[in-house]
């Protein structure tokens, strides 16, 4: 069971304003850029592993995501190291590994009430890899982008040390990714998916999201 206390922080600030076009991104592209940033994250990480982090990966990736509005995004990302990648709505941002007990106060105060999730759902172009979450499961926005993270994370880890062309072209195109709701069915060879703890939303052993390499 992993430490609740070990827990790097994926935050998201969605701008809720009329879309300029007909495709509407809330959900799929906020879990595809976590996805994306799950990916740049471990991979900045993975070549120098310290202590701390071996212990994180070896507990499974504990992960959270909070929301956060424009001007507590801003001090967060001032006061805490970490990766920013910006999206047609909203800015996603993943700190340095931390324990939430020694976290700044500004970290603790974000929060997720108040999110609505459209039900309309986005066309997405194509990227070199695939995240479907379990759309079975009727996870949070939070809890799907997390778990699009950790799959994203979980197909690095297995393709980093012998990499296949897909995941080459995966590499060479920024950790692209594209996300959808649906079964988590695998249509390619190369894949990862992540079976949940069940501390939170889902049953222990569900499988929220699935990433595979076109």
């Amino acid at each position: 069971m992993p430490d609740p206390d070990l827990d790097p922080l994926l935050c998201t600030y969605v701008i809720e304003e009329t879309p300029p076009s007909d495709e509407w991104y809330a959900f799929e592209e906020g879990v595809a850029l976590a996805g994306v940033m799950g990916a740049q994250w471990i991979s900045e990480h993975v070549e120098s592993p310290t202590e701390e982090l071996n212990e994180w990966l070896s507990q499974g990736y504990r992960k959270h995501l909070r929301r956060a509005k424009t001007k507590d995004f801003d001090k967060l990302v001032d006061e805490v190291p970490g990766l920013i990648l910006e999206g047609s709505y909203g800015r996603l941002f993943a700190s340095v590994l931390h324990r939430k007990s020694t976290a700044p106060k500004t970290l603790n105060r974000l929060q997720l009430s108040g999110f609505k999730v459209s039900e309309r759902r986005a066309k997405l172009p194509a990227a070199p890899l695939e995240i479907m979450v379990n759309e079975s499961l009727s996870m949070s926005f939070g809890k799907a982008a997390v778990a699009a993270a950790h799959a994203a994370q979980n197909i690095f880890l297995k393709y980093h040390s012998e990499p296949t062309p897909s995941f080459d072209n995966w590499i060479n195109h920024g950790f692209s990714a594209t996300a959808s709701q649906g079964l988590v069915e695998p249509s390619s060879v190369q894949y990862a998916q992540v079976e949940d703890f069940g501390l939170t939303e889902v049953p222990a052993g569900s499988i929220t999201a699935l990433a595979q390499l076109r």
